[in-house]
């Protein structure tokens, strides 16, 4: 039954691409993101799991996500960026600073804007870990990890796909939020972008680049000698926290290089 109305939703979305006008496309794409939402709250038992999640979240501050989420949130990051003997990953952020978890929590703290996102995608996250292996997501083995990322990579590169119509794509999207798939596979988007910000701002990513910090407002001494690294100032600050606008004068250097580029390292 599932892949029958699957089918049938994609053929169906294929059809309205081309003989509708955008005005109907544009309402169809709304109806479509409303039904994904609606089909992923169809199933009880993620109805409840949300409403208890809501009542465990912080109030307000710089947090948000409840304990369970953080620690699948640090396992996730820690697959998108692993770690090796010789490269920093994610899991090596708290070794001089703050660590991946607390960063992402803080820039979803600061806006609504994904926090939609992760509170489906992790739910469905641990629901298909449950599926395929019988265990959450931080239950399972290296191998085991690895393997789930980057079946919801695929996930989500199929959601992006440019071949398929708008259409299609969305109505494939919506059937399996109903599955949790979709909001797995979005999930991933997010949570990679994320987990990229907050670890090339960080003290350790600097260090492992090598990159001594931006070259405003100070400027170079010299272009031959390199300066003395700075402490990062991570995207995930508080935008409201006061800001020092006074300056240490006594490394200022005499003439500023405007447009030179911001720093050596960056991939």
């Amino acid at each position: 039954m599932y892949l029958s109305a699957r089918s049938a939703l994609r053929r169906l979305a294929e059809v309205v691409s081309i003989s509708i006008p955008s005005i109907a496309r544009t309402s169809a794409l709304a109806f479509l993101e409303y039904l994904g939402g609606f089909l992923f709250l169809l199933p009880a038992r993620r109805r409840s799991s949300m409403k208890r999640r809501e009542a465990q979240r912080p109030d307000g501050g710089a947090q948000w996500f409840t304990p369970d989420e953080a620690d699948l949130v640090h396992a996730l990051a820690c697959v998108i960026i692993p770690s090796s003997e010789d490269v920093p990953g994610a899991g090596d952020m708290e070794l001089i600073g703050m660590s991946a978890v607390r960063l992402i929590d803080r820039l979803v703290a600061a806006g609504q804007a994904s926090r939609l996102v992760y509170a489906r995608g992790l739910i469905a996250v641990d629901e298909m870990a449950r599926r395929t292996h019988g265990r959450t997501f931080t239950e399972l083995g290296g191998d085991e990890r690895n393997d789930f990322v980057s079946e919801i990579e695929s996930l989500h590169r199929r959601h992006v796909d440019p071949s398929r119509s708008g259409l299609a794509r969305k109505a494939t999207h919506a059937l399996g939020m109903w599955r949790g798939k979709s909001a797995a596979g979005a999930l991933y988007d997010v949570l990679r972008s994320d987990t990229l910000k907050v670890f090339y701002s960080s003290e350790i990513g600097w260090l492992w680049l090598g990159y001594d910090g931006p070259p405003m407002p100070l400027g170079y001494e010299s272009l031959e000698v390199p300066r003395k690294p700075r402490r990062a100032t991570h995207l995930s600050a508080d935008p409201l926290a006061p800001r020092r606008t006074s300056l240490d004068t006594s490394n200022a250097a005499d003439v500023v290089v405007v447009g030179s580029g911001a720093g050596r390292g960056r991939h």
